[in-house]
């Protein structure tokens, strides 16, 4: 595509969010694609912390907002 590490970056964070809905459970979508997704971000030039952490916090998105969902009764 021809982007610098960062819009890359950007875009593999929405992928990997946004591919949570294709798993039963957070664990399987862990075990399955944070390995994966870690090394495409390190493949585009992405600091390795920066993209470990990121990955991890995004994880933490998805469980949150289904949290917030089920205790509002949605």
């Amino acid at each position: 595509m021809g982007l610098t590490w960062q819009p890359a970056f950007g875009v593999i964070l929405v992928l990997y969010f946004y591919s949570h809905y294709f798993f039963a459970s957070g664990a399987a979508h862990i075990g399955a694609m944070y390995t994966a997704f870690l090394a495409v971000a390190r493949a585009c030039g992405t600091p390795a912390m920066l993209a470990a952490l990121a990955l991890g916090q995004v994880g933490g998105w998805w469980r949150m907002r289904n949290n917030v969902m089920w205790w509002q009764g949605g």
